[in-house]
């Protein structure tokens, strides 16, 4: 099972997942926090991080699953 951390980050928070001991972060609430529309971001991510980028399925405060793309 994944762990998951809200860490405060400039007046807003990160979400990290604790993945098999690594530290991920969920890229698309960075993304979208800096005003840039997620798919156009998402395309360049995977040409740029493809080596280090994966989707993680994480339960959200909701307790639903999602996917959710880190690096």
């Amino acid at each position: 099972m994944n762990s998951t951390y809200l860490v405060p980050f400039c007046h807003t928070e990160l979400t990290l997942i604790d993945h098999g001991g690594e530290p991920y972060v969920a890229m698309k609430p960075v993304v979208e926090g800096m005003g840039l529309a997620w798919e156009p971001q998402f395309s360049k991510l995977k040409q740029r991080f493809n080596s280090v980028i994966t989707e993680i399925v994480t339960t959200g405060k909701d307790g639903k699953q999602y996917n959710m793309i880190c690096l």
